[in-house]
């Protein structure tokens, strides 16, 4: 398992090998790639909304209500990455 670790933007073969570093992790392969997904899309959404302006987002949002992929704001705003994630969630 430290071969993730010191290779930061390698995925394992297996998302499930990182439960045995974050028991909150699924061990369900198809659960663990479905967390990744939706983790790595609040990241991206996270990133962006950082950049832009509150009153510029709140006009999109009027616009299209649906730019936040059913995401709230408040959720995109506390997230934070797992540890072992935040690199691969930007590749």
């Amino acid at each position: 398992m430290d071969f993730f670790f010191f290779f930061e933007h390698r995925c394992p073969a297996y998302l499930q090998e990182f439960h045995e570093i974050d028991n909150t992790w699924p061990e369900d392969p198809t659960e663990c790639l479905n967390v990744f997904h939706r983790e790595r899309v609040i990241w991206l959404l996270k990133q962006r909304l950082e950049k832009e302006k509150k009153e510029e987002i709140d006009r999109l949002l009027v616009l299209f209500p649906g730019l936040l992929n059913g995401f709230t704001l408040q959720e995109i705003a506390s997230f934070t990455p797992r540890p072992f994630l935040r690199a691969r969630l930007t590749i």
